[in-house]
C-alpha cells in the first residue's frame, strides 16, 4: 500500500465556494492539475465536497463524501492506494482501490483503473482562488504478512542472541 498525505486549503478568490485543488496520479504528464483520461484524481472543494475522477470518468462514491472545510484553514487529507482487497499493493496487478480520508475520517473508497497508476507522475492543481498544499508525505505501508515476517525475524534473532550469550 502507498499513502499520500498532505495538508491543503483553498481560498475563495472569485466568490465561488466550489473552488477546488486537486491531487492527480497519472500515467502521462498531468496537464495543469486537471483530471483527464489516463488520470486518477481527487478534487477537494472549498464547500467541503470531494469529487473523484478515474480515467476521465466521475466515479460515484460509496459514501457521500463531505468534510468540514473552513475558509483559509488547512485540512488534512490522505489517499491510500491498495489492491482491491485493501491489503496489498495497488501496483502488483491485483486491481486497485483508493480510500480517501479528510481530517482522519474515511469519506470514500473507490475501485480504480490500475492502468492510471503505471506512470510515475503526481500532480497538484487548482481552479479559481489560491490553493495551498503543505506537509506532503508519501509512504509505503507494509502488507500484514510482511510486517508479521519482520516481527518473527526479530524474535528469532533475540532467541539466537540469548543462546550465544
Amino acid at each position: 500500500m502507498v499513502e499520500i498525505q498532505f495538508d491543503g486549503r483553498t481560498e475563495d478568490g472569485q466568490g465561488d465556494d466550489a473552488n477546488w485543488f486537486s491531487l492527480n496520479l497519472s500515467n502521462t504528464l498531468p496537464v495543469q492539475g486537471f483530471v483527464n483520461t489516463g488520470t486518477f484524481g481527487v478534487l477537494f472543494r472549498l464547500n467541503g465536497g470531494i469529487q473523484v475522477w478515474d480515467g476521465g470518468e466521475n466515479l460515484m462514491p460509496v459514501v457521500e463524501p463531505t468534510f468540514t472545510s473552513v475558509l483559509n484553514t488547512f485540512s488534512n487529507f490522505r489517499v491510500r492506494l491498495s489492491d482491491t482487497a485493501g491489503t496489498g499493493s495497488a501496483f502488483a496487478g491485483n486491481g486497485a482501490q483508493a480510500e480517501i480520508f479528510a481530517n482522519g475520517n474515511l469519506v470514500g473508497a473507490y475501485t480504480i483503473d490500475q492502468n492510471v497508476l503505471t506512470g510515475a507522475y503526481i500532480g497538484v492543481g487548482g481552479f479559481n482562488g489560491l490553493h495551498h498544499i503543505d506537509n506532503l508525505t508519501i509512504t509505503t505501508v507494509p502488507e500484514a504478512g510482511t510486517a508479521g515476517l519482520a516481527f518473527l525475524g526479530m524474535v528469532l534473532l533475540r532467541v539466537l542472541r540469548r543462546r550465544t550469550v
